[in-house]
């Protein structure tokens, strides 16, 4: 009898009684999303940039001023530098955001920014300079960088009006 009862259900399990098991085709997972808004970069200028005071001589020149704290100004060519005043410095420029982040700092192109006078005469800066190209802001989320230039001065037969020679230029800060 044990034989037959055994016998009956193995033969049932191979005669048709089978078990169907099908894979899992599918799952599902909660998952996390986030987002942080910080502070947003500021940036102030704290000095002008400013070449000076100048007299053209018989041949082009440039001023320079150095990307420094301390100013550092020289000339080239046939422009005499007057050093008595003007109060020639580098451009200081404050920036402020979140501590250690790294900041890119971005300067207008060569020959871009004209500098007028009453007259209209005009003066190019060739070239811009920056002390750090790539700032962390320090533990209290400021740094400082300095911005100085190369002023082109034509010769003295341009017929340039003596005066103040002003204009503007965008420096652009990004956070990495």
């Amino acid at each position: 009898m044990k034989k037959l009862t055994l016998t009956l259900i193995f033969g049932l399990l191979f005669a048709g009684f089978t078990v169907s098991l099908k894979a899992q085709v599918s799952a599902a997972v909660t998952a996390n999303a986030s987002a942080e808004m910080v502070e947003a970069l500021s940036a102030d200028e704290l000095t002008a940039l400013n070449f000076g005071r100048f007299v053209p001589g018989s041949s082009t020149g440039t001023i320079i001023i150095d990307a420094t704290e301390a100013l550092n100004r020289s000339q080239t060519g046939g422009v005499t530098i007057v050093t008595a005043s003007g109060n020639p410095a580098a451009g200081k420029f404050g920036i402020y955001g979140i501590a250690s982040q790294v900041i890119s700092v971005t300067l207008p192109g060569d020959n871009s920014v004209k500098l007028l006078n009453a007259a209209n005469d005009e003066l190019t800066i060739a070239k811009f300079t920056v002390s750090n190209a790539n700032p962390t802001l320090g533990m209290d989320g400021s740094a400082i960088v300095y911005v100085g230039g190369t002023l082109n001065i034509p010769d003295n037969q341009a017929g340039l009006t003596k005066g103040i020679f002003t204009g503007t230029y965008a420096v652009t800060f990004q956070h990495n």
